[in-house]
Parts: structure tokens; C-alpha cells; sequence
């Protein structure tokens, strides 16, 4: 059984067709055996920094769902090289993925002002 945090998790993981590496990358955990362990917990015996992890990454899918309510368009954006001065040039998932949780944080300020500016 998944924990609930892990299961919005996957969801957003699935929608947004993550690898069993890049799910290991956006957790911040040391392989996918880690993975394969956490989802038998509680949420509350996640460790704090994957629970954060996960909490910014649900409020990343509901800015970008917000933002362009269309969910394929939402998705497939994630993948997309940005232009924005925050981006570099790079799609959200890199910069998530280069960065850890920093750049999860910056994708989710990016889109939280944007969403607030609409």
C-alpha cells in the first residue's frame, strides 16, 4: 500500500511520465530501492524533506493546471525549454531535476506568479 503523500506523488509522476530515476531525483532519495521501501510507509514515517518535496510538487501540478487547463498541454509543458530569465533555457523537469529541491522551489514561485498575475 502507498503512503497518501506517495500516492499523490506517483499520480503527478504518472501524469507527467517520469522515469524510476527522475522520481528518485525529484524525492531527493538515494535510489529506487528507497522508493520501493517508502511506499510501504505512513505518511507521517516519510522523512520531512521528501513530504516538502512532494508538497512543492503538488503545488507545481496545480499552478501548471491552472495556468493552462488543459492537462495534456499541462504535462507536455513540463518538458518544454523555457525562456523565462528563471529557466535558462531549460524545461521546468530539468531544471527540477538539475537542481533539487531549489529548482523544484524556483518552478514552483515561477508558476505561483504567474498564477497570481492571470
Amino acid at each position: 500500500m502507498v503512503s497518501g503523500s506517495l500516492e499523490a506523488f506517483e499520480r503527478i509522476a504518472h501524469a507527467w511520465s517520469l522515469s524510476e530515476d527522475e522520481r528518485v531525483k525529484l524525492l531527493g532519495i538515494r535510489d529506487i530501492a528507497e522508493l520501493r521501501r517508502l511506499r510501504g510507509e505512513p505518511s507521517s514515517a516519510l522523512p520531512t524533506e521528501v513530504l516538502e518535496r512532494i508538497e512543492a510538487l503538488l503545488q507545481v501540478y496545480q499552478a501548471i493546471n491552472i495556468l493552462l487547463q488543459q492537462p495534456a498541454r499541462a504535462h507536455a509543458w513540463m518538458r518544454k525549454p523555457n525562456r523565462a530569465p528563471a529557466f535558462g533555457g531549460k524545461s521546468a523537469m530539468n531544471l527540477m531535476l538539475d537542481q533539487g529541491v531549489d529548482g523544484i522551489r524556483s518552478v514552483r514561485s515561477y508558476l505561483q506568479a504567474e498564477v497570481w498575475a492571470s
